[in-house]
């Protein structure tokens, strides 16, 4: 596991604990299996671009903030 890639993670975790949005309701909102979005906020996954964007969107914020 990369640091960056932990840091990814965890600032996905971080905005998500800061809107109040749920695992279970990211995964709703993205259509991505809840397990992954674990994986990916612990840093044991890279999101894909595509992946990635999504949580942005769902998140609403830019995916620029997150590159």
């Amino acid at each position: 596991m990369k640091e960056v890639d932990f840091m990814l993670g965890g600032m996905i975790s971080k905005i998500r604990k800061d809107k109040n949005i749920t695992k279970v309701e990211l995964s709703k909102r993205t259509k991505i299996n809840m397990g992954h979005i674990t994986h990916i906020e612990k840093g044991e996954r890279n999101p894909s671009h595509k992946t990635l964007k999504s949580i942005c969107k769902a998140l609403d914020v830019p995916y620029q903030n997150l590159m």
